[in-house]
Parts: structure tokens; C-alpha cells; sequence
């Protein structure tokens, strides 16, 4: 999962821009369980404690359209790459289904000019240890 976001960060933005893995741990509202817009969340929503993941690059960025369609199986937002040069389009989904099948999210920030950021929640066990991660730390950049 990591693999693919710093991949598609290196593969989709131009030679020695900045990309920046942060882990912190946060909170998640487990998918399923939002209510639906306009709708109260059902009462079993409540936030669960998790670990974020945030993959960040300085890159060209996304227009909206490509913003909302990038986790699609074989869409690639720069249609000038093909298979040949760029790939099949399917890491970015991967990540979304490996991150859907522990229980997490996975999203896109990004504009025009803006770079990206994919930020990924996973929530932790209930016997996993927060003791070590401070709230209030700012991630180190890689």
C-alpha cells in the first residue's frame, strides 16, 4: 500500500519534487457507518482510535473530475501515458481495496497546481499500544 501511493507520487510528478510519508495516530468513523447526507449516523459511529498515513508530494496536482475517479480500476489521470510508459491504472485501486479490507479509508486532497495528498486511515486493534504516539508530534518528513 505504501509501495503504490509514494510510486504513483514519484511516477506522476517531475524529477526531485519534494514526497513526504507522515504517520500519526488519529480517529477514523469506520465506512458503513455514516449516516447518509442529511441523515443523523447510526448510533454505533462513534470514532475509533486509528493510525493516518498521509503520502504528500508538491507535484502538478489533480483536477476534480481526476480527484473523484482516481481510485477506479485502469483510469489514469494523465491520458497521455499508456501501459507502456505509465502503467495499468490499478495501483492507486489496490490501495483502496487492501485499505477497505482492514476496516479503513482511504482519500485525495489535491487541486491544480497543489500537489496531492492520499491520506489513509487504518484503525487500530483493540489491543494495540498508543501509548508511544504523541497526539501533538509533528511526522517527520522522509
Amino acid at each position: 500500500m505504501i509501495g503504490n501511493l509514494v510510486n504513483n507520487a514519484l511516477t506522476h510528478t517531475p524529477p526531485g519534487t519534494p514526497v513526504r510519508v507522515k504517520i500519526a495516530s488519529g480517529t477514523l468513523i469506520p465506512p458503513g457507518s455514516r449516516g447518509r447526507a442529511g441523515e443523523q449516523a447510526p448510533p454505533h459511529s462513534s470514532p475509533v482510535p486509528a493510525v493516518v498515513l498521509d503520502v504528500e508530494d508538491d507535484g502538478p496536482g489533480m483536477t476534480t473530475e481526476q480527484a473523484q475517479r482516481v481510485f477506479e480500476r485502469f483510469y489514469r489521470a494523465d491520458q497521455a501515458r499508456n501501459r507502456a510508459s505509465g502503467g495499468t491504472g490499478l495501483g492507486l485501486a489496490i490501495v483502496d481495496g487492501l485499505v477497505a479490507a482492514h476496516g479503513g479509508t482511504v482519500s485525495v486532497r489535491t487541486a491544480p497546481g497543489q500537489g496531492a495528498d492520499f491520506q489513509v486511515r487504518l484503525p487500530l486493534s483493540p489491543d494495540a499500544q498508543i501509548d508511544d504516539l504523541d497526539e501533538d508530534a509533528q511526522p517527520s518528513d522522509l
